[in-house]
């Protein structure tokens, strides 16, 4: 019985061994675990973060959106507008060419006219004098 009773002690103190070695097992996961949560805590606030800044810049984007379709809208106009007035300005400006290459050209019939006139006076003053 004295044999059984030692190795009963024996079992308990390894027993006793193990609870120990896995109590402190125990606290090492505990450590990780509180590390891990305190890292996922961090991580949620930047991920809060980045959701907000996010939403920032989907409100952004979405104003500049509406921007460009003002001055899209604005271009539109300004085009319209100028277009019609820059089409009567050429309608014009063509006009004019086309006056102002009729004057050169009846410049041009009065250059000769008084050209032939010259001649002709000349003739004339050469007659007269003959």
């Amino acid at each position: 019985m004295e044999k059984q009773v030692e190795e009963i002690v024996k079992q308990v103190g390894n027993l006793e061994q193990q609870v120990g070695r896995l109590e402190q097992q125990v606290e090492k996961i505990l450590t990780i675990v509180l590390k891990i949560d305190e890292k996922q805590d961090r991580l949620e606030e930047k991920q809060d973060r980045l959701e907000e800044r996010q939403d920032k810049m989907e409100e952004t984007q979405k104003q500049m959106q509406e921007e460009l379709t003002r001055v899209g809208n604005t271009v539109a106009v300004i085009e319209h507008e100028h277009g019609r007035k820059i089409d009567l300005i050429l309608e014009v400006l063509t006009g004019h060419t086309e006056k102002l290459e009729e004057h050169d050209k009846e410049f041009e019939k009065g250059g000769k006219i008084l050209q032939m006139h010259d001649n002709k006076i000349a003739i004339l003053d050469s007659r007269t004098k003959n």
